[in-house]
């Protein structure tokens, strides 16, 4: 069913299963095939969101699809200043010929790096912080440089204690 449901039969069911001692037989039920006859922007126009729709127009409806195209763009807004966007899926309606709907995007408020600071004794210069992670006060909040931050932090911290080992 999940296989079917990728496909665009998002109706696809099994009504029923027989057993008997010689077989399993089992009533499926296909529906039709689904096809995006809109997916537009919400309420304001967003160039992220225009972006993920182009193409989408006139394809399968594809959950893996959509799902993907809007785990991008929670994505995209996490890495440039928006760590608190969420999306979703309005207003679907169900016609003959297939699902139109609208794709909101609401980015919530923009965040900034305000400072970094370092727990614990070491004492390092904020500037030499600031270079070593890539990240600076006033910069936009960036998931994904924030992780490397931490990745970075525990290397350096590694290569600090292990030079430090007694022989």
């Amino acid at each position: 069913l999940t296989e079917l449901h990728a496909k665009g039969y998002l109706e696809a069911s099994i009504d029923r299963i027989e057993v008997s001692q010689e077989s399993i037989r089992a009533y499926l039920h296909l529906g039709d095939e689904y096809q995006w006859l809109s997916l537009t922007e919400g309420d304001t126009t967003d160039p992220w969101v225009s972006a993920s729709l182009r193409n989408l127009e006139g394809t399968v409806i594809e959950p893996t699809r959509v799902s993907k195209m809007m785990e991008e763009l929670l994505l995209k807004c996490d890495n440039n200043g928006y760590p608190f966007a969420s999306v979703r899926l309005e207003h679907l309606e169900k016609s003959r010929k297939g699902i139109s709907g609208k794709l909101m995007l609401d980015r919530g408020r923009l965040v900034r790096i305000d400072s970094v600071v370092l727990n614990g004794p070491a004492v390092v210069a904020p500037v030499f912080l600031y270079n070593y992670l890539g990240i600076a006060p006033g910069d936009l909040y960036n998931e994904s440089l924030l992780k490397k931050s931490d990745i970075r932090l525990d290397r350096k911290s590694t290569r600090l204690n292990s030079s430090h080992i007694p022989l």
